[in-house]
């Protein structure tokens, strides 16, 4: 408005930069004032351009990907998504991509925060360009769901407006996670079937060792005990000259029926001492048939 008394220039409604008519490209580059003056016969007019000057006072805004604006059908402020249990990757969503956009400022230096609930599956999710992303299948967990059940990501955009304060918009996703339908034997009832039959076989190994070894404790054992007697037989030459004696063993095995530990272990003794007194003079009589010393006395002994 115009004072006909002073001519300066009054706003008498304030501009909006957000509105559609301005925002959306009808008055974003500004426009033009014709103001006129007359009196009576005499007419003259002016052209003034007018800039509007964008303050920064509007959150970023959650759009499609694909949209450079804000403006017309592109904010979106929640998505919902559907999972299997064994799904892995990029999470299917509509609109398929995401971003935030500044409607105040052009570019935008937008950051963003990301809170998962339940907790436990916060490194598991991830945003990446415009999509979430799923790093390990739900199923992978070991405190995993046994039915159907539901996760929640709060999305957040940040953008420093330049006087200290950071504006923030909110972007709530649901992810539905569907336990029956992604349930596979590959993914979750074949490592508990293979624990199972792992632990059936190590049990019948041990009660098969346990088993043995009472039976082996239990059965009765025919000890039987042998004697070894030896008999010594003096041989001559063809021209009728003794030879050093020779030994030869005969073994006479006799089975012995299990008699008194006394019994047994006098004559285990005896035997021992004939097999020691044996063994001596067989070694004695080789020396002496190697060193040809059966003139010796020593020799001529045997």
């Amino acid at each position: 408005m115009v004072n006909n008394s002073t001519g300066y220039l009054y706003q008498i409604k304030r501009f909006d930069y957000e509105i559609t008519t301005i925002q959306c490209g009808l008055g974003k580059r500004g426009g033009f004032l014709n103001i006129s003056a007359e009196d009576g016969p005499h007419k003259i007019s002016k052209s003034l351009s007018v800039t509007y000057v964008d303050v920064d006072d509007t959150p970023p805004v959650f759009v499609n990907s694909g949209c450079t604006s804000t403006c017309f059908t592109c904010p979106i402020s929640a998505i919902n998504a559907n999972v299997n249990y064994a799904d892995q990757g990029t999470v299917v969503t509509d609109p398929p991509s995401i971003k935030a956009l500044d409607p105040d400022t052009d570019p935008t230096n937008i950051t963003y925060n990301m809170e998962v609930y339940p907790v436990k599956y916060t490194d598991n999710i991830q945003f990446d360009n415009g999509t979430f992303v799923l790093l390990q299948s739900f199923a992978n967990f070991s405190d995993a769901e046994e039915s159907d059940f539901t996760v929640t990501v709060t999305m957040q955009a940040f953008e420093n407006n330049g006087n200290g304060t950071r504006e923030s918009e909110t972007l709530h996703v649901t992810i539905n996670v569907k336990v029956k339908d992604g349930r596979s034997p590959a993914t979750s009832d074949f490592p508990v079937i293979a624990v199972a039959v792992t632990c059936a076989g190590v049990l019948v190994i041990i009660l098969v060792v346990v088993l043995v070894f009472f039976l082996k404790r239990s059965k009765p054992q025919n000890i039987k005990k042998y004697r070894v007697s030896t008999k010594r037989k003096e041989n001559e030459t063809d021209d009728g000259v003794t030879n050093t004696e020779k030994m030869e063993k005969n073994a006479v095995i006799d089975s012995v029926d299990t008699a008194p530990e006394k019994r047994f272990v006098d004559e285990t003794k005896e035997n021992s001492y004939y097999l020691e007194k044996d063994t001596e003079i067989a070694y004695s009589k080789m020396i002496c048939n190697l060193e040809n010393v059966s003139s010796s006395r020593y020799c001529r002994d045997w």
